[in-house]
């Protein structure tokens, strides 16, 4: 089971999401796979070319039942693991790697 979160104040991690082989735990509750409708990203290359400060990488997962579950690619970290955060991609390793599961295990 890995634990991503949110660092909140740089102190504080607020755990998100659980995951396993079977699915995933959001707010409580827990989802499979095939719960998932739809995974969207926001990181526009362009963007950050030109300087925008608001083009943070983002991603939003909706669920079957509604909620919807939004990650910030820059804040998001893996319980236990330092978080590293790439110079020019503004994503840390944690995002990447739930979105890569997301997208795999969701298809």
């Amino acid at each position: 089971m890995s634990v991503y979160g949110h660092r909140q104040l740089s102190l504080f991690f607020i755990p998100l999401v659980e995951t396993d082989a079977n699915g995933f735990r959001y707010k409580g509750k827990f989802y499979g796979w095939d719960d998932v409708e739809k995974v969207s990203v926001w990181d526009s290359e362009w963007q950050k070319l030109l300087g925008y400060p608001a083009c943070m990488p983002r991603a939003r997962i909706r669920l079957r039942d509604g909620k919807v579950i939004r990650l910030n690619g820059r804040a998001l970290e893996k319980k236990g693991v330092k978080p590293k955060v790439g110079f020019s991609s503004n994503k840390s390793d944690a995002f990447d790697e739930l979105l890569a599961l997301f997208q795999r295990e969701a298809a």
